[in-house]
């Protein structure tokens, strides 16, 4: 009698012609896409607020979903969203992979040696033109370093 009377209030869960079947049919396959009350309907439903972040095969899931291994990666709104995401603009500071690292990270051991912006560059890299006379471990610092009391006898 429910299936056949559209005046029944199990009408649309019993009769497959009534639009409302896949939302009042646990039986129908779309059922968890169209019924809100399924704890999974959020996966299933493109028009719920919350698919991104629940539906493994949406677009945008790693952004939306902090269970997802990239979240960190590419959600915008994610602390770590500097170190893992090769698209911000801060990566290469927060990365320790990266290999620009050591040059604009100030935590890095090395980033007086690899930053030209450090104080301390010319004594740090032995690439910098100054090397010898800012740096106490070059063997020609006495030579190049005014300010050593060796530099008037060499």
């Amino acid at each position: 009698h429910s299936q056949f009377s559209p005046l029944q209030p199990l009408h649309a869960q019993f009769n497959p012609l009534n639009p409302l079947h896949a939302q009042f049919s646990p039986l129908h396959p779309l059922h968890a896409q169209f019924s809100p009350l399924q704890p999974v309907h959020a996966q299933f439903s493109p028009l719920h607020p919350l698919h991104a972040q629940f539906s493994p095969l949406h677009p945008l899931h790693a952004q939306f979903s902090p269970l997802h291994p990239l979240h960190a990666q590419f959600s915008l709104f994610q602390p770590m969203h500097a170190q893992f995401s090769p698209l911000h603009p801060l990566h290469a500071q927060f990365s320790p992979l990266q290999p620009m690292h050591a040059q604009f990270s100030p935590l890095h051991p090395l980033h007086a040696q690899f930053s030209p912006l450090h104080p301390l560059h010319a004594q740090f890299s032995p690439l910098q033109p100054l090397h010898a006379q800012f740096s106490p471990l070059h063997p020609l610092h006495a030579q190049f370093s005014p300010l050593q009391p060796m530099n008037a006898l060499i």
